[in-house]
């Protein structure tokens, strides 16, 4: 994950999916779309950097409180190649 950015994590989200959950947005994505709402996430070098830290944040919010939450990918686009690997491995720690 040496490259691999994330524009933002929200860690009590009811936007977007059912009840409570994490939304991680990753940075990055080619295709432009032109009512995009996260128009910041398109740029490959804009973010941050995703870190052990990062990870952590996220594993600690999913019972933070004792409450259960989904996890959300959202982006940028999570499945083009610069990111895919990256979040293929965070879906995996997650789901540890």
């Amino acid at each position: 994950m040496n490259n691999f950015k994330y524009a933002e994590i929200k860690l009590n989200d009811i936007a977007n999916g059912d009840g409570i959950g994490i939304s991680f947005f990753v940075q990055g994505c080619h295709r432009r779309c032109p009512n995009c709402f996260n128009k910041n996430t398109w740029d490959f070098n804009g973010g941050k950097p995703f870190t052990e830290e990062t990870m952590q944040t996220i594993l600690n919010g999913i019972n933070a409180n004792g409450i259960q939450r989904h996890f959300s990918i959202l982006g940028g686009e999570p499945l083009c190649p610069e990111n895919r690997s990256d979040v293929a491995a965070v879906i995996r720690d997650v789901k540890q």
